[in-house]
């Protein structure tokens, strides 16, 4: 009974939320080429989704999350408009990069997820970038951005060709999924 109350207060589109790419409504291009990297390659670079609210930037993430945290790797979401500074950086993010990980089937170790990255200072993003560069053998990074003009090009270069601009779907796509909620 306890989850039937929990699923009843839960907000919809959490609710409803696809958890795998199968659901996932979005440039097929994109959900491709993250397939590749999760059952082919079992390895995530680090990449920006970058466009408009509600086009699915989080919710690529978190499936990319989960995929890596069912692997053994060590993971961390962080809405990065709570925490911008480069505090956050120094207590958080370098003890999380530099701790020791065991038992990861995947090619990566350890996985960070930086959603609503746009919001982050720029002192903040420079310092990610010094990150990046230290733990690129284990570490990956997942960024999120309403706008892509607002990251720095030195963490756009470390993304290279994957940073991917999400669009909003097609609306048949979405009557289509909304159909198969109803059903």
């Amino acid at each position: 009974m306890e989850v039937k109350q929990k699923l009843l207060h839960q907000k919809w589109v959490e609710r409803y939320r696809p958890k795998n790419l199968d659901d996932f409504i979005g440039e097929k291009s994109i959900v491709d080429k993250i397939k590749q990297y999760l059952y082919e390659d079992n390895y995530i670079p680090s990449m920006l989704f970058y466009g408009p609210p509600g086009t699915g930037k989080t919710t690529l993430s978190k499936i990319i999350m989960e995929h890596f945290r069912n692997q053994g790797a060590a993971v961390m979401y962080v809405n990065a408009s709570d925490k911008s500074g480069v505090d956050f950086i120094r207590d958080e993010i370098i003890p999380f990069a530099s701790s020791a990980t065991y038992g990861s089937t995947s090619s990566i170790s350890k996985l960070v997820v930086l959603d609503e990255f746009n919001r982050s200072s720029f002192e903040m993003q420079t310092s990610l970038n010094n990150i990046m560069e230290t733990y690129s053998s284990k570490l990956s990074f997942i960024f999120t951005s309403n706008f892509e003009n607002k990251i720095i090009p030195s963490i756009i270069s470390r993304c290279g060709k994957n940073c991917y601009k999400l669009v909003p779907p097609d609306k048949k796509e979405i009557y289509k999924r909304l159909i198969k909620i109803l059903h």
